[in-house]
């Protein structure tokens, strides 16, 4: 069995891809996910981010403007382009990190890699997110719906969030960008924000809140057939 899981999550985007990897302890993953089953939705949060404290490394997270312009200005094919460069980037980081870990234990970590599942009516997305697929389809991938990461409410309630915006979309972001805040302070990781524009925290947010989800809801991925070992 693995000591080590790397997650790699992406917040799926033309332009603004957010991307984290985080380490986590194999064995506290169950552990983790445990707790989520057995706690009431008011303490589940709480004593999750407590957890993740002593079990969770951000070893990367950033959001790359793989353009540098407009959507419509760039081409598909040289969107494409722009985005297999980068994650050929990704890869090298996360070669390097396999190799320090198998440096430390004899047993290869586990790597998951995580991609925002696109609804129909985000097209554009699609394309990108079913490149991901194709690159990392190689680890064991999984697609995470939107509605997982919005039940993870670390900040405001998510439904409240959703009343004080115009539109489900500006709440939506509103709601991920909080989360993100408290549970980077919770974790004293605050300085991860500072590169960033603040209109791009909600890309960094969707990508790490899809990473403790999935941690959080990893016996749901296991009923689905998929196991850590």
């Amino acid at each position: 069995m693995q000591d080590i899981t790397y997650v790699l999550s992406f917040d799926v985007a033309n332009r603004s891809l957010g991307e984290s990897l985080c380490r986590y302890k194999t064995p506290n993953i169950r552990h983790i996910s445990e707790l989520y089953d057995s706690m009431p939705p008011t303490n589940v949060i709480r004593e999750t981010i407590d957890a993740l404290e002593s079990t969770m490394e951000i070893l990367h997270a950033t959001v790359t403007d793989l353009l540098g312009k407009s959507v419509k200005s760039v081409a598909p094919v040289d969107r494409a382009r722009a985005l297999r460069n980068r994650l050929e980037e990704i890869d090298d980081m996360l070669n390097r990190e396999v190799m320090a870990a198998r440096a430390v234990t004899a047993a290869s970590p586990e790597i998951i890699v995580l991609v925002e599942y696109q609804m129909n009516i985000n097209d554009k997305r699609r394309c990108v997110a079913n490149q991901l697929l194709y690159h990392f389809c190689r680890y064991k991938i999984f697609l995470i719906n939107p509605s997982i990461k919005n039940a993870f409410s670390a900040g405001p309630d998510y439904a409240d969030s959703i009343a004080r915006h115009a539109t489900n979309y500006a709440g939506n972001k509103a709601h991920a960008r909080a989360n993100l805040l408290c549970v980077l302070r919770d974790l004293g990781r605050e300085e991860l924000l500072k590169p960033l524009k603040k209109s791009n925290y909600d890309d960094l947010a969707d990508s790490i809140i899809m990473s403790i989800c999935w941690v959080m809801n990893n016996k749901y991925f296991l009923r689905r057939g998929w196991r850590l070992n």
